[in-house]
């Protein structure tokens, strides 16, 4: 069979149980620092080290407008502060939505518009969460164990980190004063 072509099989369950996939990557703290409003406990963790925050695989099909790329991510269990670990958060540069079906763990989607409308779902397994176009979207761990998911978008998709990492989220999720989200934060 030709490389690219359908069907592709990947085991999820070697995914889960911590083996990594070919073409994975991981974002570890250091890559992160500026997403977490506590700029003392960042320190203060780097210190001991360079956690990963999270790792994800993708097979982007790029033969068609018609193709469909897909990925799983893990996020792992852990604080920065009173912040849970989280993914980037992105928007998509164009009119491509997304799906995510989570497999285990349990967390919070965050969804924020460009005009600072927030909203957040739950994560946990057998959910799957749509993100409709426009939506910047962003994962958070808020479990005990990892949070792992598998996502599908349109192969067309373009997708802007750059908006989330120049103005960041009006959105976290954190522990301070119990569980919450907290919305209109300023991470200036």
């Amino acid at each position: 069979m030709k490389e690219g072509l359908f069907p592709y099989i990947f085991d999820v369950e070697e995914f889960i149980t911590g083996s990594v996939l070919g073409g994975s990557a991981v974002k570890r703290l250091s890559a992160m620092q500026a997403y977490f409003s506590d700029k003392d406990a960042v320190q203060k963790i780097l210190a001991d080290g360079d956690p990963i925050l999270y790792e994800y695989w993708e097979k982007e099909n790029t033969a068609s407008s018609r193709d469909i790329s897909f990925g799983l991510t893990k996020v792992f269990p852990g604080k920065v502060g009173p912040e849970f670990y989280m993914t980037r958060g992105h928007y998509h540069g164009d009119d491509s939505v997304e799906v995510y079906y989570t497999l285990s763990g349990h967390g919070r989607l965050l969804l924020m518009n460009r005009e600072g409308q927030v909203m957040d779902y739950e994560m946990q397994k057998g959910v799957v969460n749509y993100i409709p176009k426009d939506w910047a979207h962003r994962t958070v761990n808020i479990g005990n164990e990892p949070l792992i998911f598998i996502w599908f978008y349109p192969s067309v998709t373009v997708h802007d980190y750059e908006t989330i990492e120049k103005y960041g989220f009006a959105t976290v999720v954190s522990t301070e004063n119990g569980f919450k989200v907290k919305s209109d934060v300023s991470r200036g």
